[in-house]
């Protein structure tokens, strides 16, 4: 019996002078425990230059957008620490969600279109917005019909002039 007391007590006078590297360790296991940060670990993925990844819902809807925008399964890319679990079929997991990249060019592309759309409904007159304006064009370009309205305003009428348009247009 004392020897295991003396060797447990020898186990602990050890851990008394833990090295640079056991410490670090030690912290680390309890920042992850304390506040979950592990999870940032397991859902960066290292990408090669030239590709963005993204984790997009399971649900057939959302890969179906995600397919439509030019994203496919990027699993190869995962590691080994990139998942929480596995599926049955033995690919890297994290709740409801997969893994998908697509290049980077089409991404920044996709950002463009975003941004001018959010321009344009901003409500920022369109001949004052270099975006809205470079929107505009680029839809003019492929063939797309624009509205090149000169204002964004928007007039209220009321019941009896709503009337008189409704009974001229007949």
């Amino acid at each position: 019996m004392s020897n295991t007391t003396t060797t447990t007590t020898k186990s602990i006078l050890d851990e008394l002078k833990p090295t640079q590297e056991e410490i670090l360790k030690y912290r680390r296991s309890q920042i992850e425990s304390a506040d979950r940060s592990f999870l940032n670990d397991r859902l960066n993925v290292q990408l090669p230059e030239g590709l963005y990844g993204e984790w997009i819902g399971r649900n057939d809807f959302s890969q179906y957008q995600a397919k439509a925008k030019g994203f496919v399964d990027g699993s190869e890319f995962l590691g080994e620490f990139n998942k929480l679990y596995e599926t049955a079929d033995g690919r890297s997991a994290v709740g409801d969600v997969t893994f998908m990249v697509i290049p980077k060019w089409k991404y920044d592309e996709q950002q463009r279109v975003i941004e001018a759309m959010a321009t344009r409904r901003s409500g920022i007159n369109t001949q004052e917005s270099n975006e809205a304006t470079a929107y505009l064009e680029a839809a003019e370009s492929i063939g797309l019909g624009v509205d090149r309205g000169q204002t964004n305003e928007t007039r209220v009428i009321d019941g009896t002039e709503l009337s008189t348009i409704l009974k001229a247009g007949k």
